[in-house]
């Protein structure tokens, strides 16, 4: 019965967590969460992340500049 109890009562956690962490995808990047843009500690570089090819939303920006020729695709796979 306690056991029961410890996970029901920690559950709420976990789903908070988790809805944080995905309210912290940064808007400008649909195509793959890249963390949001405050300070230049959340700066993130192409060769940190999994993600290629993926769509640049310009909102006035490209706040980590993953998008180096404008396209609108960000960390672009070399041919």
């Amino acid at each position: 019965m306690k056991i029961v109890l410890a996970v029901l009562t920690m559950f709420p956690l976990f789903v908070g967590v988790a809805i944080a962490q995905e309210a912290e995808c940064d808007p400008h990047y649909p195509g793959a969460c890249i963390p949001v843009y405050r300070t230049a500690a959340d700066d993130v570089d192409c060769g940190e992340i999994d993600d290629r090819n993926f769509t640049v939303v310009t909102i006035g920006e490209d706040p980590h500049r993953l998008d180096g020729d404008d396209d609108g695709i960000a960390c672009e796979s070399r041919r």
